[in-house]
């Protein structure tokens, strides 16, 4: 049944669309290195790997994710390069598995970025009132430097995407380089007592203190690198570029915690690593840089851990508003989807979403005051941003992207069923990666809810947190069914706007802004 033909598509109006071309395959990467904030995931989850999860073999865990996140990218860069969409899994998801399905795909991503966002403002807060007071003698609390954090990043999601890519690209390559000076800089002088690769074995990732802790947080540090479609309309070539930044990123983000994980292991001994991973997790780091680099090293080190958390925020802002629109010009909430008229930018959802963000620091402002066992798990206010406000909500965070990618590994094996598969590359694309992916991702999904409390500790909220991922979905695949029922028209939308044969990313001479096409979601093929 071939659907949507006839509609008029909010997203149809030229006025509406966001910027074509404004990011090549460097603005990609530069986009992925924002939002996976490598410095934040080193420093923030090496050191609870080594000291709880998968102790001196935390490095491995590294290894098993490239391998594992490579067969996700695979399946999910075929359906990025047929569909171009800023809808990312709702859109994906929408076309493998239909309407129902990827309106709960879209409900559960938007939350996934929606809450962990305020959990990275959680982090920046905590890690500018640490840098700020140490390095300048300011004492202001992390809560001032939250909501200023969240007033720069509106602005800069508010304007044209090409100023932010700026702004992501001097604070990314500057903390990857300083990642890259410390990591080698051990390595090359032997670290503590000499090299050793026992750390590196992957068969080693499953011993340890909790193994499944370890290997989730290694998964965290990737967490962003699929948002990467969500820019397709705004990038040149995107069916090109958007894979290409997957296959990138992966690999790359890979090399760098490999590499930043064996140094801080063999840093401070193998022997001593994990003692001292668990003494002063803060330091873990700082200690290596001003001992095989220099004091220099470590005052630099503390400003770009807020700068890394910054530029994460900076980024998930602008992917989260991106959902927002896609379900604005789709219909659902249509003032979300409109862009502004000289920026391009979906300004309406960059506002939408800034007051998302401060409903959920008012929510846990209010839940620390008026509850014992959060105050007393926290220790004190000041630690209390990053312990629970930053590990909480990305607990909720990790479980909508893992439900998300089975789920998106499962529409590419659905979408591409009715093509012929000519070749083994056919075959490994879109059906055979997919298949294990599903399986990898089930699996995981499995272990963090099991884990859960290890996660975000042993407190009656956060052994709710799976039960409330679950309800969300729910809602959202029940929104679909009612707009099936009482707004055929609005339910007709869902997923629909895609640029298939990517008309809004020209070459030269053609036109800048060509209508999205209605597709049809059974065979993925243009209406229009």
């Amino acid at each position: 049944m071939r659907e949507n033909s006839s509609n008029d598509m909010v997203g149809q109006d030229s006025r509406h669309r966001l910027r074509a071309g404004s990011i090549g395959l460097f603005g990609v990467m530069l986009l992925l290195i924002g939002a996976t904030g490598p410095l934040l995931s080193v420093l923030g989850n090496v050191p609870l790997e080594v000291s709880a999860g998968n102790g001196i073999y935390a490095p491995s865990g590294y290894v098993l994710w490239i391998v594992g996140l490579l067969l996700f990218a695979v399946g999910y860069s075929a359906m990025a390069s047929r569909l171009v969409s800023s809808g990312g899994f709702y859109s994906y998801i929408s076309h493998g598995l239909g309407r129902p399905a990827g309106m709960a795909a879209g409900w559960s991503a938007l939350a996934a970025y929606a809450v962990g966002e305020a959990g990275l403002f959680g982090a920046l807060g905590y890690f500018a009132q640490n840098t700020f007071q140490s390095e300048l003698h300011l004492n202001l609390s992390w809560l001032v430097y939250s909501i200023l954090g969240l007033a720069v990043v509106t602005a800069l999601s508010y304007r044209d995407i090409r100023l932010s890519t700026k702004v992501l690209g001097v604070l990314g390559l500057t903390e990857v380089l300083l990642l890259l000076i410390v990591s080698l800089a051990v390595l090359l002088r032997g670290g503590a007592h000499g090299i050793t690769l026992t750390p590196l074995n992957p068969v080693k990732a499953f011993t340890g203190p909790s193994p499944a802790l370890g290997l989730m947080f290694a998964f965290l540090s990737w967490v962003g690198f699929e948002m990467i479609p969500n820019y397709a309309e705004e990038t040149a070539n995107p069916k090109k570029n958007i894979g290409r930044g997957l296959y990138i990123g992966v690999l790359t983000l890979g090399i760098i915690y490999i590499l930043a994980a064996w140094a801080g292991i063999v840093g401070h001994g193998v022997t001593s690593s994990v003692a001292s991973a668990a003494s002063d997790p803060v330091s873990f780091y700082y200690v290596l840089s001003s001992h095989f680099v220099g004091n220099w090293a470590t005052v630099v080190m503390k400003w770009l851990i807020v700068t890394s958390s910054f530029a994460a925020c900076l980024v998930w802002h602008q992917t989260t508003a991106r959902y927002y629109y896609v379900l604005g010009r789709e219909g659902i909430g249509e003032r979300l989807g409109r862009t502004h008229p000289r920026h391009r930018s979906p300004h309406m959802a960059v506002l939408f979403q800034a007051g998302v963000v401060a409903f959920w620091f008012a929510a846990f402002l209010v839940f620390y005051a008026t509850n014992a066992s959060a105050r007393s798990y926290a220790g004190n206010f000041a630690t209390a941003p990053y312990a629970e406000l930053f590990a909480w909500l990305l607990v909720a965070t990790i479980m909508f992207i893992l439900v998300n990618e089975v789920l998106c590994s499962v529409a590419v094996v659905a979408y591409f069923r009715k093509e012929p598969k000519n070749t083994a590359l056919d075959w490994l694309r879109t059906f055979v990666a997919p298949i294990l992916a599903t399986i990898l991702m089930t699996i995981m999904l499995i272990v963090a809810v099991a884990n859960v409390g290890s996660l975000g500790g042993d407190i009656v909220f956060v052994k709710a947190i799976p039960w409330l991922c679950v309800v969300w979905i729910g809602v959202g695949f029940g929104v679909a069914l009612w707009l099936r029922a009482k707004r055929p028209a609005v339910y007709a939308r869902i997923g629909a706007l895609i640029d298939v044969l990517g008309t809004s990313h020209p070459g030269k001479g053609e036109a800048q802004h060509a209508p999205l096409a209605p597709v049809d979601l059974e065979v993925g093929r243009s209406d229009g």
